[in-house]
């Protein structure tokens, strides 16, 4: 609110400026969701024996798509090699994924890497089992609520 009011020219250029930089974002967004949303999620530690690079690559995952779409992706298409590798830059991480693949193979550790489509759609299934663990959230709730009462304290 505070940051489109600042917009001059009234109505039209504030709508533009807040179409464009939903646009300018939406692929960002969609990115990161894709690559964390699926993924484990780890409270506090990892659990023990669990090696950093353990952690890092069941935390994240990657998705396929041609060279060509690269500089589109802005090699956020690599998560797993951006996790390892945080500060090596974007251009480099292509090279760097045709390493990490065969050393998580050779460690036993998966190496997740779908299509773009396919990313999409283990998202969309992520976000549906989440949805329906919410829904069964009021009867669990509900459940225990019945369990404390009828315990009988003196």
């Amino acid at each position: 609110g505070t940051l489109v009011s600042t917009v001059p020219g009234g109505f039209l250029p504030r709508l533009v400026f807040v179409l464009v930089s939903h646009a300018a974002f939406m692929l960002l967004h969609l990115q990161i969701c894709l690559s964390h949303f699926t993924c484990r999620v780890f409270e506090g530690l990892p659990p023990p024996g669990q090696s950093w690079l353990e952690t890092q690559v069941w935390g994240t995952m990657n998705w396929s798509c041609p060279v060509w779409l690269d500089w589109l992706h802005g090699g956020l298409q690599f998560q797993i090699e951006h996790h390892l590798f945080p500060r090596l830059p974007r251009h480099n991480l292509r090279a760097v994924s045709l390493l990490v693949r065969p050393l998580c193979k050779q460690l036993g550790l998966p190496y997740h890497s779908p299509t773009f489509p396919g990313a999409i759609v283990e998202l969309l299934s992520t976000l549906k089992q989440t949805a329906m663990q919410c829904r069964a959230l009021p009867a669990i709730a509900q459940a225990q609520g019945s369990a404390k009462s009828s315990v009988v304290t003196r």
